[in-house]
C-alpha cells in the first residue's frame, strides 16, 4: 500500500475513533454551543479521551516519518506530469535552456528546482493536531 494511501487510512481511523467517543459520550446541548456528559460517564470519557491522544501521538510521529519521503515522491510525480507541458511551451525564462540533445534531462532539472522553491515554504505542523475536551466540575 502507498503510503499517502496509509496516511489518509490512519487519520480516518482516528476520526471514526474521536465520532465514537462523541457518540458515545456526548449529547448535544441546544442553545450552548456545544455538547454535555454526565458525570457518572466523565471517568470512562476521560480514559478514553486519553487513548485518542497517545494514539494521535503516534499518528503524529508516523507523518513526521513518512512526509518528506510522500512529498519528494508528489514532487517527482509533478515533475514527470509537467515535463511534457514545459516542453511544449516552456516558459520564456527557460527557451534558451531547453535546446539539443539534453533538452528533456535539463527541463526536469529545470522543473524540479521550481517545486523546490514551491515547496521550502510548505511546513510540517503536526503539532497544531490536537484532542481537546474541556472538561468542567
Amino acid at each position: 500500500m502507498e503510503i499517502s494511501q496509509e496516511l489518509l487510512q490512519k487519520k480516518e481511523a482516528l476520526e471514526r475513533v474521536k465520532k465514537e467517543i462523541e457518540k458515545r459520550y456526548t449529547h448535544p446541548m441546544p442553545g450552548y454551543g456545544g455538547s454535555i456528559i454526565r458525570r457518572s460517564a466523565k471517568e470512562a470519557f476521560s480514559r478514553e479521551v486519553k487513548e485518542l491522544e497517545r494514539q494521535l501521538a503516534d499518528f503524529q510521529a508516523y507523518v513526521r516519518h513518512h512526509f518528506k519521503g510522500i512529498v519528494e515522491d508528489n514532487k517527482a510525480r509533478l515533475v514527470d506530469l509537467l515535463t511534457p507541458a514545459v516542453l511544449n511551451r516552456p516558459p520564456a525564462k527557460w527557451r534558451h535552456q531547453l535546446v539539443g540533445p539534453e533538452r528533456t534531462a535539463r527541463a526536469k532539472m529545470l522543473i524540479h528546482g521550481a517545486l523546490q522553491d514551491a515547496f521550502k515554504n510548505f511546513s510540517l505542523n503536526v503539532d497544531g493536531m490536537r484532542v481537546r475536551a474541556l472538561l468542567r466540575a
